[in-house]
């Protein structure tokens, strides 16, 4: 593999496959839990890609599944099927480099379990062995788990008797961490490494090395060091680099990038517990794309009164709250941006009930939940319809529409099926 040393993508890349030989030496792991945060994340994926290009010097075989888990029951029998399809999918493509494709699945039952799971991989390991010294399992649903379904589904895998050529790879996200328990309790056998890659210097250095003098390269410098000082708590230094980003995106009437500065440093803001001030900043940038032309500032106009919004519930301002995401959802609407609309009735109803307005906020809830049954049946499974009917049953049970909680029961059961309870998380709203 080409390593110029002065790339700071490289260098972590580097520093990556470093710790996935780590992890290939420990002898008695077979999980590989990448803790990661976001920006993290995407160089694992950068990771995980390069390992199918002839660069790789890593001698092991990685397969990616992005199969999404439902349920512990299916899943093995789902990534089976998954194997099987990208092989067959890809099999002229292997052959064509003078590899054989005469793999055949072993037999497995109907509802397969994880036992068969790692059998079928040791069988298609054993068959690509002179290939890859190990396979490497990349587990990726496109959709989060449910954590402790997940975290049961992984404990009964590492409980196996798996092979050591066969290495599993998991992400576990520093925002959102599910696999922190098993994680402690197995420490044999699941390996958990912070990549630890400062994503934030590595991008700081790419811009600064790009040449040139011109207002976007300016702005591109200013920015990032804004989010880079952000995301480490320097507030003056996030302060100094927006003014200087915003003046320059002012002078040029880039709108959507007054905008963007004007979110980060409101970011910085509030991860220094400064509401008041992060409020303005959401307000100004709503203002710098409120009523513009332009498709970018159109994309940013609803989020940054959501942000707006989020900021005053933060500060305790329930009604001031409501009174914007009200006026998002409005705005939402114009733009034909559903899910967002639906989202910001229910936040705007949650509001006013939290601010001992019940009536008010029946008929936010209301208003979501109209929105939410005209959204398509894929995107309102994924959405947070569930909390909209369960804020409505709430306002039922206490209030004066305590008649009409069998319709919305009804009405819910139809949206997302009778066991739609089991989406919310304990203590969501």
């Amino acid at each position: 593999m080409s390593k110029p040393p002065s790339n700071p993508i490289q260098k972590r890349l580097e520093k990556l496959e470093g710790q996935w030989t780590a992890f290939i030496e420990q002898p008695e792991a077979r999980i590989l839990r990448w803790f990661v945060d976001d920006d993290s994340l995407q160089m694992i994926q950068l990771f995980v890609d390069l390992q199918s290009e002839p660069v790789s010097e890593i001698p092991d075989l990685f397969v990616e599944f992005k199969t999404d888990f439902e349920q512990p029951a299916d899943f093995a029998g789902r990534l089976i099927a998954s194997l099987r399809e990208q092989y067959d999918a890809n099999r002229e493509e292997i052959a064509a480099d003078g590899i054989k494709t005469d793999w055949v699945c072993p037999k497995y039952s109907s509802a397969p379990t994880v036992a068969e799971l790692v059998n079928v991989l040791v069988s298609f390991h054993t068959s690509h062995q002179a290939l890859a010294e190990h396979l490497a399992v990349v587990l990726w649903p496109e959709k989060t788990p449910k954590a402790a379904l997940w975290e049961r589904w992984l404990a009964e895998l590492v409980a196996l008797r798996i092979p050591p050529v066969i290495r599993f790879v998991v992400v576990d996200r520093k925002q959102f961490p599910a696999l922190e328990k098993l994680a402690e309790s197995q420490p044999e056998r699941i390996a958990s490494i912070d990549p630890a890659l400062d994503m934030s210097a590595a991008y700081e250095q790419i811009v600064s090395e790009v040449p040139g003098s011109s207002p976007g390269h300016d702005f591109r410098q200013y920015f990032v060091a804004l989010t880079n000082a952000a995301g480490n708590g320097e507030l003056a230094k996030a302060e100094s680099v927006a003014a200087k980003a915003i003046a320059v995106a002012t002078k040029e009437q880039w709108f959507y990038l007054i905008s963007a500065a004007q979110m980060a440093l409101g970011a910085a803001y509030f991860a220094a517990g400064k509401l008041d001030a992060t409020i303005q900043c959401y307000r100004a940038a709503n203002k710098a794309v409120a009523g513009k032309d332009d498709v970018a500032s159109k994309k940013l106009d609803v989020p940054t009164r959501m942000a707006e919004g989020s900021a005053l519930i933060a500060a305790e301002k329930y009604g001031d709250a409501a009174e914007v995401f009200q006026k998002a959802a409005v705005v939402a609407a114009g733009y034909k941006e559903i899910t967002s609309e639906m989202e910001c009735w229910r936040m705007a109803g949650w509001c006013h009930e939290t601010n001992g307005q019940p009536a008010e906020g029946w008929d936010c809830g209301e208003k979501a939940l109209v929105v939410g049954e005209s959204l398509p049946q894929a995107e309102c499974d994924m959405s947070t319809v569930p909390y909209v009917g369960q804020m409505l049953i709430r306002l039922a049970d206490a209030g004066t529409h305590k008649k009409r909680k069998s319709e919305i029961e009804d009405r819910m059961v139809k949206l997302l099926g009778p066991e739609w309870t089991d989406a919310l998380e304990p203590g969501a709203t």
